[in-house]
């Protein structure tokens, strides 16, 4: 991901010395990836984890779609155009995150209520079957 991610700035015009202003080292732990997701006005990100945090934070994000399963996250979240299967130019990537608003960032608030509630319901089920 690391050198995707140079590769892209690179390809954008980013000289290499600058690289590190939107470049971010890759988190190791939860609170590091909170950390790293809250510390960006926007994101660009290939994992799941980023984007589920950044929505979480309502900070505009754009997925790299590697697995469906990022497609089906922003389809949920009403957000299809948030993540594509190529990277777009950046001023595509711009004109996609300023459509981000409070309504996807609510959404992105219910659906992760909604995926905690079917945990516990789950983790209850299975308790209770003991």
């Amino acid at each position: 991901d690391q050198q995707y991610a140079e590769k892209l700035l690179t390809d954008a015009g980013i000289p290499p010395e600058k690289l590190g202003a939107y470049l971010a080292e890759r988190p190791r732990t939860p609170e590091e990836l909170i950390s790293t997701v809250t510390g960006f006005d926007k994101i660009i990100a290939f994992r799941m984890h980023g984007q589920i945090a950044a929505a979480s934070f309502g900070i505009p994000s754009f997925g790299i779609v590697w697995d469906g399963k990022l497609r089906e996250f922003y389809r949920k979240l009403g957000f299809p155009q948030g993540c594509g299967e190529e990277v777009p130019d950046f001023s595509r990537i711009e004109e996609v995150l300023s459509q981000y608003d409070d309504t996807i960032h609510a959404r992105a608030l219910a659906e992760g209520q909604e995926s905690r509630d079917c945990l516990i319901e789950e983790v209850e089920r299975a308790l209770k079957s003991r």
